[in-house]
């Protein structure tokens, strides 16, 4: 006879331990979605300081131009070109750091997926985890690109002075690439946002599911 009270114990003790377990994930989920949703606006933010810098450099090479005719300053890692290359390269560092986490942050997510929780909603994270692969492709081209234009910055000046229609096609060259990186820094930004708007629907339902648990 006492079987039957223990037996009844012990799966009420099961079911106890089993919902504890679906509350961690969840909770797990939104700690982590809340993080990414502050690393994800952080680097648009970012994003849109670079096209930024970048419409800056016209105005900068002007006025290092009309300041040194000889254009020596760049070498000598003074004027406004430099200091615009500095800051934009102090920007890079950050955006990669800041994308690293980002990685780590859909690695968890990725792993909460696999736990396959009751009151986790794993197809809006798996939506989110793969919106970051468009992410981090968007990353990996803006790094060519900033390889690129550095590279090319510093060749230009270094075949300093040269004569004005060369002069004119390596700009040209140059311009090419910081459109090319204004063009990559939009399409993240756009993609950004998408992710952002699944964090959204994602945190809304899980605060209603938690509010049901109750």
């Amino acid at each position: 006879m006492r079987k039957k009270p223990l037996f009844g114990f012990l799966l009420l003790l099961l079911l106890f331990m089993t919902a504890c377990g679906i509350t961690e994930e969840l909770e797990q989920a939104k700690t982590n979605v809340a993080d990414l949703k502050s690393a994800l606006t952080e680097q648009s933010d970012n994003y849109q300081q670079l096209s930024a810098y970048i419409e800056e450099i016209p105005e900068a090479f002007q006025t290092d131009r009309e300041t040194d005719p000889a254009m020596e300053l760049f070498i000598d890692e003074t004027g406004e070109v430099f200091d615009n290359l500095q800051l934009r390269q102090e920007l890079h560092s950050v955006m990669t750091k800041n994308q690293k986490n980002i990685k780590t942050i859909k690695k968890e997510l990725d792993r909460i997926v696999k736990k396959n929780g009751a009151d986790v909603n794993n197809g809006q994270l798996t939506l989110i985890s793969r919106s970051l692969e468009i992410v981090t492709s968007n990353f990996d081209s803006l790094n060519v690109y900033v390889e690129t234009s550095i590279a090319q910055e510093k060749q230009f000046y270094d075949d300093l002075p040269m004569e004005d229609d060369n002069l004119d096609e390596e700009l040209s060259i140059i311009q090419r690439t910081y459109g090319a990186m204004d063009i990559v820094s939009e399409e993240a930004q756009a993609n950004i946002d998408y992710s952002l708007s699944l964090i959204k629907t994602f945190e809304k339902e899980a605060a209603q599911s938690k509010e049901r648990g109750k």
